[in-house]
């Protein structure tokens, strides 16, 4: 990816705690590097309403989220695609905001990385789409699970940051994803890329959009197909079926990669088994919408808001080569 296209924070590093207001519910463990700064949530000037938004006839597009909102049980799909793109939109913002003046980093217990940015972010999306409605549980990477999402037929799946290694790097390799899970299901997904601009939407029987743009995977044989990303293993055993398959590089975004696919950028994509609800849920819903498929080796749709939100490896691809792909890699075992 060309670096011009990128935005990137500057890092020193730093021996002082995290500030006790700032810290979460989920431990962080080790050593923090980065800029020491407090952490801001920048106010966003509304932006434009995408085009895919009006072609679900949506009267009242923005919304503000001091607004007090009605008190209801469950959304529907333009209700909630409603609250989430404005929202993310100016998640996307506080995320650049941060990667222009730089975001502390700290390491969390699984020793993966977490960010100012990332905590900012996830700070911004629980208050506004948590206001919506008392009966909508709440998952996010980066707060701390409350089972009593369980109990509920609709549940907010976030991640503030996904790719949050590809934020740290500078190289424009994340995003934020967020979706509406009804009876285990995406109902409505979003994906911003702010580096890029690139704002994916997706409603269940409604299609999948970048920009306004109705996406569609290209059909194609398996001889045909020369685009695959994600584990080398895996790219080497579908190889056995698709001898062009040339391996691709990895995003630091799995939601990315997916993204990826439903704009026929690439031609599969497969994830090791650990992809968690927040890494997935609304990509899941743009493949699908783009007449894809992301299921296990298994073929059986992913199913989310369980009490363990962990899923099993992954292949992704357009429906004419999704069975075909599923059988190559259990029958190699990998």
């Amino acid at each position: 990816m060309a670096a011009g296209e990128n935005a990137h924070s500057g890092a020193t590093t730093t021996n002082e705690p995290p500030r006790k207001e700032k810290t979460r519910k989920t431990p962080i463990a080790g050593k923090e590097t980065g800029i020491s700064r407090a952490v801001h949530l920048p106010v966003v000037p509304p932006l434009p309403c995408p085009p895919s938004a009006k072609r679900l006839h949506l009267r009242h597009y923005r919304i503000d989220e001091r607004t007090t909102l009605p008190a209801i049980s469950t959304l529907t799909a333009a209700e909630a695609l409603a609250v989430l793109v404005p929202a993310v939109r100016e998640a996307g913002a506080i995320g650049l905001r941060f990667a222009r003046d730089g975001a502390k980093t700290f390491t969390k217990a699984d020793s993966s990385p977490v960010t100012e940015a990332d905590l900012a972010i996830d700070a911004h999306l629980g208050r506004v789409l948590r206001a919506v409605s008392p009966d909508i549980g709440w998952l996010s990477e980066e707060t701390a699970d409350d089972p009593e999402r369980l109990s509920r037929r609709q549940v907010w799946i976030v991640d503030p940051i996904d790719g949050t290694r590809g934020f740290v790097a500078g190289n424009g390799e994340w995003v934020v994803s967020a979706a509406l899970v009804a009876d285990g299901r995406p109902l409505v997904g979003v994906l911003f890329r702010p580096t890029h601009g690139d704002f994916y939407t997706a409603v269940r029987g409604a299609g999948a959009f970048l920009n306004g743009e109705r996406l569609t995977i290209a059909e194609g044989s398996l001889g045909d197909l020369i685009a695959p990303a994600g584990p080398k293993t895996y790219v080497e055993a579908v190889r056995r079926v698709a001898p062009k398959a040339e391996q691709r590089p990895r995003l630091a975004s799995l939601a990315l990669r997916l993204a990826f696919l439903a704009q026929n950028r690439l031609d599969a994509a497969f994830a090791k088994a650990n992809a968690h609800d927040w890494d997935l849920a609304a990509a899941d819903l743009i493949v699908q919408e783009a007449a894809g498929r992301l299921s296990g080796f298994d073929g059986d749709e992913l199913v989310y808001n369980r009490p363990d939100p962990v899923h099993p490896p992954l292949v992704a691809a357009s429906a004419s080569r999704h069975e075909a792909l599923a059988r190559a890699l259990r029958e190699a075992q990998v």
